[in-house]
């Protein structure tokens, strides 16, 4: 499966077919209320204590765009083998493997709109390993997308 955007007017349940990533959109919906996107002030990752160990967040740095990691979850670091906070996206993913997911960030942080996917790690040498990931905007002052937020689980089958 690739990653498919969630428009506005989608139910999210019919598009995330993951039930922990269906609860952090749930989450994220709630804390928006009625913005494009709640504020990281919003997001206090206590309040999902079991989606906790599989969160993400990155900041978006522009000029030239990038991705630095600032929440990688202890499941992740298990999952990709290394912890990766701190790290930016363009130092993490320098693989011709990474321009579809380098996209899916853009998507996220220009259009608002929450991305949930499946792929393989083929970016890591490891195109044995499936997850499925969530990726939602964050922003600030509702004009601009200064964070992404999301979590990322292992398939199992």
């Amino acid at each position: 499966m690739d990653a498919r955007p969630i428009p506005p007017d989608k139910d999210a349940r019919t598009e995330i077919d993951h039930p922990s990533l269906s609860q952090l959109y749930d989450y994220w919906d709630r804390k928006r209320g009625e913005r494009r996107a709640p504020g990281r002030q919003d997001i206090d990752p206590v309040d999902i204590p079991r989606i906790l160990p599989h969160l993400l967040m990155c900041e978006v740095v522009s000029d030239p765009r990038d991705y630095l990691v600032t929440l990688f979850g202890t499941a992740l670091v298990e999952i990709f083998g290394a912890d990766l906070t701190n790290e930016s996206f363009n130092s993490i993913c320098a693989s011709p493997f990474t321009s579809g997911i380098r996209k899916e960030y853009d998507q996220v942080t220009e259009s608002f709109t929450p991305i949930f996917g499946a792929r393989d790690a083929r970016w890591m040498g490891r195109e044995h390993v499936r997850y499925s990931r969530l990726l939602l905007p964050l922003s600030d002052d509702d004009q601009t997308v200064n964070k992404l937020f999301g979590a990322v689980y292992l398939d199992r089958t």
